[in-house]
Order: structure tokens, then C-alpha cells, then sequence
């Protein structure tokens, strides 16, 4: 029956009536999961869609090394290399904080929709019986999309996600499971009479949900088309079987109010406790640069924590894509302490697992010279580390405005504050790693550490715009390209076209650019200081650009490099690798497992 036929176009409308999805459930109850071949030799749209949505990939069988699709992202592994390091109780306490993130919390405000489509949608896949092998990939692919995103909206195009399965479809899913012992209850739905029977109760509860599935929201204006994993939805013999074998409740909605769970990697602590001691000494020394002296220091220097990523909040993986530090300097977030202070932090795994698959080829593709790209790959972990760390000490000072209201800067600059608020910060950190007190307590130790800084400083804003990103949308990338055409202006920087016809950065004496760094720094300073929106508008018109032929120079490069620039980064599960022989609810050995697939990630999640 053509009615059931997948195409692009999924139907918007809330009104198919009982008789249509009653059809699709003794369509897929006839056959079950033996008519499945038949059935897609029947139209040539279901089985384009097939092939779509189970197609293979690149898969490696080594789950440590594991590089595979999902949707239009490069899923890379993630490990936890001090994991093991931890006693005993310290992965014990990271487990009991795991396990209570991932605890359902409840469903409430503008989530309830997500929570109970989710749920809905887990449901059917923990009861599959009678439900075609069809109807469960499509319903699999659909779920995972949800539970990556954590709503119905991609986060880059910010299109709605659509499913490949249509509303009668998902009515007879939803009907079997139900019969199977699904925790669906029906009587949910609003404004249904006590008196409606079952079929008309499951009936109004799928009409709540249509809207959020199939129906367009939030203002969008549907003209997106469906969107298929291109692995998850494979081999479901497996994994899918699996969650329905399972027993235990749904965890239906990932909202939880806590932050991620890191562990601080040890082999920085030490370098950044000395270096946060001169933390007076430093920010009087920017104080210093321009000519005119704020007098208040800054109060709040927030301790900047290098760790490794194992979970977030939401329960999913995180998306690494589309910010300014994806070819910059790093992946970064805010965890709080014992005391409840947000701190910034740097996730150091995360950014290892990006480095070990793009970060050398897009270092030796940018870089000037060999040696160049040498210094940046072998101390890229150190010069991240040093550069967010005086940046935080140091990038954002008072400039004179310890005065003025919390919102005179703002109102003073206007569309620039950001520009030059991020501008400060990396200038001040450029400036400061001449210092000579930071060699001795090891943040950047020799001459070449310090260069290697600004390699990768100067060629982020070009490896950002290579990977599609445009600066004009960008504040970080904006005051990058600033500071890289300020140094050209100046004579110190050059931007040539090589022999490959690609576009390569020389610095030929670094020791040079420290002075036109302090100049900038104080024009930057004075406009804080005066709060001059004007000066701020001429100093981004005249520096704030992508000079002319680079753009689709520095694209051309980058889709010569057969690369991704979106990845979601897989990571570990803290599970239980033995119970206390007096207690089974007690772990007394906890583990790491890494996930091979994100929807075997989910399944480890999901069940818990």
C-alpha cells in the first residue's frame, strides 16, 4: 500500500485518522519481521530509504580506535588516561555521581514533549514483538537523533529532525508494544473522557505528540527534510534486541541540573598552582601597558582546571562542532568545586582525540615551515594549557571601569563589547608569555614553547575559516584575525602562496612581534578605558577582515584534506565491575568501558 511509502516529505499533519494507523498495525502485525524483504521490494522509495539508513561505515573493530558516521558528524572515541591512576573510593565516587545523573529527574516545562516522545519511542524498542525490523530501524534512527540532540532540532542547521517512519506506523509500533507490556500509559493524554476505550486513549496521547514529531515548532518553517543516521540503525539483531530483553525502566529524560564528571589531570596541577601564586604580579603587569592605569585589580581570577572529560549532564555525547576553538586552542567548559564556584576547565582528552585524527594534518597543511609544524604538534597540549590559564589570570581586568556601573562598558560599545572583551583577553595572554617569571615554574619553558603559542594563536582564525567558519559570526575568530592582520600591517607576519598554490603563515623573527602586541594591547586598553564605541567600530573595520582570495584558497585547501569539521566525541561509561559480597547495591570495583557505536553508549545509558 503506497499510503506506508517513506519519502522525504514526511506529512505535517496531526489528523490521520484510527482507521489509517489501525491499517499500518495489521499491515506490520501480518507480516512481522519475516515479510521484511518482501515488503521492500514492494516500492523503490522504502528501499532508497533502506540503503540510506543501514548502509555500512567505516568502522574499525578496535573500540579503542573505532572512527565511524553519525549523521553528518565523525564520531571519535574518547579515553580517560588517568582513569586508572584513581583509588578505588575515587571511582567509586565518581560512579555514585554517574549513576545519579543519569536517574530520571522528571519531565516539566518546555522538555515534556521530548521526555515523553523519548520515552514513548524507548518503550516500543525495549517491547518490539511483532514490529517489523523496517519499523524498528526507523524508530532507532529517529531516537538516537533525540537523545544526541536532546530535542528535536539539529543543533547546526537548527532545522527540525524528521523521522523516516510515518504517524500510522509509529500507532500500530506503539499498539504492539503496548500488548507486549509496554510502560506506556495511554490515560496520559489531556481532555480524553474517562469513558474512552484504549484505542482511543492511545489515539489522543499520539495526537499530543504528532506535533512535536511529525508538525512544525518553535517558528520553524518545516522547509527542512528528514534526516538518517548513516550507521546507528544497522545491525539490529544485536543491539536493539538487547534493550528490548531488557527489564529495567526507561531513564526518559536526560535533565539534570549538575555538571559534568571530569577527573583533573595530575601532571598540570602543580605548574598551575605556581602560576595562579603570581597572579597580582601578572595582572599589574598588563595594568601597565596603554599608558593609562586602571587601579582596582581584578578580584575574581577563576582557577582554571585541566581534566579529563568522562560525562555530561544531558547523558549524550558532546557535540564538538561549529564553535571558534574547534581549530583553535581546544575544547573548553565550566565545572563548579566543592563550594558550588564555576571554573573554567580544559578537557584534555577530548582535545587529544581530535588532535590524534586532525590536528597534525591540519598543523603540517597551515604551518610555514617543517619546523614549524613540529613545534606546534609536540607542545600543543602545553601551549593550550598556558594560554587559557593567562588568559584567565590576566584577560580580563577592570581597564577602568571599577567605577562604573556593571553595564556602562556594554552600553558604551555596543555590538563590540565582545569583539574587544575577547580581543583583551588574547592579547593580554600573548603579552604576557614574554614574562620572564614563567620559564621558571615550567608554563613556557624555553623560546620555542613560547613560539609555538603563537603558531597556533595566529593560524586558528585561518584553519577556522578554512573549515567553513565565518569570523564576522564569531567573536574569538573576529579579535583573532585582528591581531593576525595587525601583525601583518606591521611587517612582522606573512601570509604567501606556496609552491602548492596554498596559502602558508611565516613569522621570521618572533622576538619581533612583542612590541606591535603591547600596542595593541594599550589601543585595546584605551577603549575600555574611555569606553569608546567609536575607536572600537574603526579598529574592527580596519583589522576585522578575511583579506581578499583567501576564503576559497583556505576552503580549497581544507576539502583537499578529505576531513571532517563536525565530530561528536564518544565518550567512556562507568560501569560496575564487582559488587560487595555484603551489599550488591556497593561497588567495590568500577570500570570504564568504551562504547563502540553511540547507540551502544545510549543502551548502556538508557538502562541504568
Amino acid at each position: 500500500m503506497t499510503m506506508f511509502n517513506v519519502s522525504n516529505k514526511v506529512p505535517t499533519r496531526v489528523c490521520f485518522t484510527l482507521l489509517v494507523w489501525a491499517m499500518a498495525w495489521w499491515a506490520a502485525s501480518c507480516g512481522g519481521s519475516n515479510t521484511d524483504e518482501s515488503s521492500r521490494g514492494k516500492a523503490t522509495d522504502r528501499n532508497v530509504s533502506e540503503k540510506r539508513t543501514r548502509r555500512d561505515t567505516d568502522s574499525i573493530s578496535d573500540s579503542s580506535a573505532s572512527v565511524h558516521s553519525f549523521l553528518d558528524w565523525t564520531v571519535l572515541p574518547v579515553d580517560v588516561p588517568v582513569f586508572e591512576r584513581l583509588s578505588s573510593e575515587e571511582k567509586r565516587d565518581l560512579y555514585t555521581r554517574f549513576r545519579r545523573q543519569h536517574r530520571n529527574t522528571g519531565c516539566t516545562g518546555e522538555h515534556v514533549d521530548y521526555c515523553r516522545v523519548r520515552h514513548i519511542l524507548e518503550q516500543v524498542l525495549r517491547h518490539p514483538g511483532g514490529i517489523s525490523l523496517d519499523i524498528r530501524h526507523k524508530i532507532k534512527a529517529y531516537l538516537l537523533q533525540l537523545w544526541v540532540f536532546g530535542s528535536n532540532v539539529h543543533p547546526i542547521t537548527q532545522q527540525i529532525v524528521r523521522p523516516t517512519f510515518i504517524p500510522g506506523e509509529l500507532g500500530a509500533a506503539t499498539q504492539h508494544a503496548i500488548q507486549n507490556g509496554a510502560d506506556i500509559d495511554v490515560s496520559a493524554a489531556a481532555n480524553v473522557p474517562l469513558e474512552a476505550n484504549n484505542i482511543e486513549q492511545l489515539e489522543a496521547l499520539l495526537t499530543e505528540v504528532r506535533p512535536y514529531i511529525f508538525g512544525v515548532r518553535d517558528g520553524f518553517d518545516g522547509s527542512d527534510t528528514a534526516a538518517v543516521p548513516r550507521e546507528e540503525a544497522q545491525s539490529d539483531t544485536d543491539n536493539s534486541a538487547a534493550a528490548a530483553d531488557s527489564d529495567s525502566s526507561s531513564n526518559a529524560t536526560p535533565l539534570m541540573q549538575s555538571m559534568p564528571i571530569y577527573v583533573v589531570d595530575p601532571n598540570f596541577s602543580t605548574m598551575l598552582q605556581k602560576l595562579y601564586q603570581l597572579v597580582d604580579f601578572l595582572d599589574k603587569k598588563v595594568r601597565e601597558v596603554g599608558g593609562t592605569k586602571s587601579t582596582a585589580a581584578r578580584a575574581d581570577v577563576p582557577l582554571l582546571r585541566v581534566a579529563h572529560l568522562i560525562d555530561l549532564p544531558n547523558g549524550s555525547s558532546p557535540l564538538i562542532s561549529d564553535t571558534e576553538d574547534l581549530f583553535g586552542f581546544g575544547v573548553t567548559g565550566m565545572v563548579s568545586d566543592e563550594f558550588g564556584r564555576i571554573h573554567p576547565v580544559l578537557w584534555l582528552n577530548v582535545n587529544e582525540a581530535f588532535e590524534h585524527q586532525v590536528g597534525e594534518r591540519l598543523t603540517s597543511a597551515f604551518s610555514g615551515t617543517r619546523s614549524a609544524s613540529e613545534r606546534r604538534t609536540q607542545r600543543r597540549q602545553l601551549v593550550s594549557v598556558a594560554y587559557h590559564a593567562l588568559r584567565q589570570i590576566a584577560g580580563f581586568g577592570k581597564d577602568g571601569t571599577e567605577n562604573k556601573s556593571d553595564t556602562w562598558l556594554t552600553e558604551r560599545l555596543g555590538t563590540h563589547f565582545d569583539v574587544i572583551s575577547e580581543l583583551r583577553a588574547d592579547l593580554a595572554a600573548l603579552y604576557l608569555s614574554y614574562n620572564e617569571e614563567l620559564p621558571a615554574i615550567g608554563v613556557l619553558p624555553d623560546d620555542a614553547t613560547r613560539n609555538a603559542l603563537f603558531d597556533e594563536y595566529l593560524h586558528s582564525p585561518l584553519e577556522a575559516i578554512a573549515g567553513g567558519f565565518r569570523p564576522e559570526q564569531h567573536p574569538r575568530i573576529m579579535a583573532r584575525m585582528i591581531v593576525l592582520n595587525y601583525l601583518i600591517a606591521e611587517n612582522v607576519v606573512s601570509v604567501e602562496v606556496d609552491g602548492d598554490n596554498r596559502l602558508r603563515l611565516h613569522v621570521a623573527d618572533y622576538a619581533k612581534l612583542k612590541t606591535p602586541v603591547v600596542q595593541l594591547l594599550g589601543r585595546v586598553r584605551n577603549i575600555r578605558f574611555f569606553g569608546d564605541g567609536g575607536k572600537a567600530g574603526t579598529l574592527i573595520e580596519q583589522y576585522a577582515f578575511v583579506q581578499a582570495g583567501w576564503k576559497k584558497r583556505l576552503r580549497d585547501q581544507f576539502e583537499n584534506m578529505n576531513i571532517s569539521s563536525r565530530y561528536l566525541m564518544l565518550l567512556p561509561v562507568l560501569e560496575v565491575e564487582s559488587n560487595s559480597s555484603r551489599d550488591s547495591k556497593v561497588p567495590s570495583s568500577v570500570q570504564l568501558r568504551k562504547p563502540r557505536t553511540v547507540y551502544d553508549r545510549y543502551i548502556s545509558l538508557s538502562q541504568r
